[in-house]
């Protein structure tokens, strides 16, 4: 058999200048991308950096009301006191101790509800923090995933070269179906197409 018989025809095959060519446009359109890609990431990095911020303020703001809180708690207290020693002047002083230990466990209780309502606000703002973090790293790791997975290959490799993969696929699978001969018979032809180039 002739080599001219043997041979497909095939479709042009890009010249090294016009491959090279083709690469570097590629490349281009790939740093264009990821260069808007790394600026959207600055915006969201500079949103979220004034979330924390503004986020800080209102915890500083609730931990200044928290002090006017513990001093109306502290007046509150002082005036109940007060009027417990002006009824003490006025009653017999057992019911009036009775009466000023009531008050007194009740303003404790009201102390000890307001402590403990700073205390899950104080978690809920730092597990809220670490959420918003996390968040952040994972949404950019997810990005850089999906600019691995998905548009890498397709943006180095022209059509012609993932038309050749697919066909390499191909011939993986029936590769195990051919006998000995069919075998010896494909490599001889790879091995005489390689020394023809």
């Amino acid at each position: 058999m002739s080599k001219k018989n043997d041979s497909v025809d095939q479709e042009s095959v890009l010249t090294p200048a016009e491959h090279m060519a083709s690469l570097l446009y590629q490349f281009m359109n790939l740093y264009e991308r990821w260069s808007e890609d790394r600026q959207v990431a600055a915006k969201q990095g500079y949103d979220t950096a004034q979330f924390l911020k503004a986020f800080a303020e209102e915890v500083r703001r609730f931990s200044s009301l928290e002090q006017n809180v513990r001093e109306s708690i502290d007046m509150g207290i002082s005036r109940a006191f007060a009027n417990a020693v002006q009824d003490v002047s006025q009653t017999i002083s057992e019911a009036a101790t009775l009466e000023m230990n009531a008050t007194l466990k009740r303003l404790e209780d009201s102390v000890m509800t307001a402590e403990q309502s700073l205390a899950k606000f104080k978690g809920y703002s730092f597990l809220t923090h670490w959420k918003i973090v996390l968040f952040s790293l994972l949404s950019m790791i997810a990005t850089c995933f999906f600019m691995l997975w998905f548009l890498m290959p397709r943006a180095v490799l022209s059509d012609w070269q993932l038309g050749n993969c697919e066909l390499g696929n191909q011939i993986l699978e029936v590769w195990p179906m051919l006998n000995k001969d069919e075998k010896h018979w494909i490599e001889n032809q790879i091995e005489e197409k390689a020394k023809g180039d």
